[in-house]
């Protein structure tokens, strides 16, 4: 009943001469009352002579299984599309011809999301797209694909596109061949947007290369560490030779040396405490670096590291012409390493005395500061350190 309106328009524009057919789709009630889709088509193939039809002829087909495969294909389209819009890539179909021509019979939604060109603008001539390859990329697409075709093989290609606004993204596709009746080759296929996975790739590759090379200086550094430490060694033998043979000329009467000789032994002797005390140095800054370097935690008494300090530096003040001063007897104590300590002290002392001035002084401090620390002082009448060398302070050996 909905469709007879309609039907029955169709029939009478035609037999009024105004459709060249009599056209007509609708639903009409079988033998066995199901209503089925039906396509009615007629012609008039004879009128009187008032123009009136009077006979037509025509053709009514079954259209009920068409319909639904037309519904069923639709639907099924619609859930493809459906689908592809939540994909993080483009679907496809594309076409190689034998002539070489390339074509997209399909691609997803999203296609101009992805690419920033319109489907409509490429669709029958893909070499508008394949155009914005970047050009160390672009030969090598080609030849993939076309060897793909030829090979009716699976195709997995990675290049790198640039679009529209000058963004460069890297693309991974990938397909699934077929050979037609006609010698074209048709892919389904998949394009995936891999640029954050190349990103990452890349500083992966450079965090390792990173790591490479950190295991490689500290392999080197703990080889260096370890040659420095054995050769710190094997030094301080032939050099405790070379000050003990020095002392025994410096000291034994019975060769009654001339002043000028004393003079070159004393050097001799004194050049080879400032190279043992180097080597100690060394010795020790190797050990730090090792991580074997042990430093005690005992009480120590302050006045008497000074104490001593003072007593080993004096012979070198008279010679400078450099006075002491110690500090008051303070009763202080500290957590420390004595021999440590005494090692800053010496250094700080040594330096006061050996930069400063003759007739010039040296005075040391103890203070306790804020509960549970005490401050050790050393100050001196030398020229200080120049303000642009400061930066230098704290470096092994200077």
């Amino acid at each position: 009943p909905d469709d007879v309106a309609a039907c029955v328009a169709a029939t009478m524009r035609h037999l009024r001469g105004e459709d060249p057919m009599m056209v007509s789709r609708h639903r009409a009630r079988a033998a066995d009352g199901q209503y089925r889709w039906v396509l009615l088509r007629g012609k008039v193939i004879d009128r009187g002579p008032d123009g009136r039809a009077r006979r037509a002829v025509g053709v009514i087909t079954d259209m009920s299984a068409t319909l639904a495969q037309q519904a069923a294909t639709e639907d099924a389209l619609s859930r493809l599309r459906k689908l592809s819009r939540q994909a993080p890539g483009v679907l496809y179909q594309f076409r190689l011809h034998p002539s070489g021509q390339m074509s997209f019979p399909f691609a997803s939604d999203n296609f101009e999301d992805f690419f920033g060109v319109p489907l409509a603008e490429v669709q029958d001539d893909v070499l508008k797209l394949i155009e914005r390859v970047h050009d160390a990329d672009r030969p090598g697409l080609i030849a993939s694909i076309l060897l793909a075709g030829r090979e009716v093989q699976p195709w997995v290609y990675e290049f790198r596109f640039v679009r529209p606004d000058g963004a460069v993204r890297w693309v991974l596709g990938q397909s699934t061949p077929e050979l037609e009746d006609d010698g074209c080759v048709l892919f389904h296929g998949f394009l995936t947007d891999t640029t954050e996975r190349k990103h990452m790739e890349a500083e992966l590759g450079r965090l390792e290369e990173a790591r490479r090379a950190r295991e490689a200086a500290e392999a080197a550094n703990r080889a260096k560490t370890l040659f420095l430490s054995h050769m710190s060694h094997e030094l301080r033998t032939p050099l405790n030779a070379v000050l003990g043979f020095a002392q025994l000329l410096r000291d034994d009467a019975s060769l009654a040396l001339p002043a000028a000789k004393r003079v070159w032994v004393e050097h001799i002797h004194a050049a080879g405490q400032h190279l043992l005390e180097m080597i100690t140095d060394l010795l020790d800054l190797t050990r730090i670096e090792a991580g074997a370097l042990l430093v005690r935690r005992e009480r120590v008494g302050l006045d008497h590291i000074v104490g001593d300090c003072l007593s080993m530096l004096q012979p070198q003040a008279e010679a400078a012409g450099v006075r002491l001063h110690p500090p008051a007897a303070s009763g202080l104590q500290a957590l420390g390493d004595p021999q440590r300590l005494r090692q800053v002290l010496l250094n700080l002392v040594g330096n006061a005395i050996k930069y400063n001035r003759r007739g010039g002084e040296v005075w040391l401090h103890l203070t306790s500061r804020a509960p549970g620390r005490i401050e050790v002082q050393v100050r001196d009448t030398g020229p200080g350190i120049a303000p642009d060398r400061l930066g230098e302070l704290f470096t092994p050996f200077n």
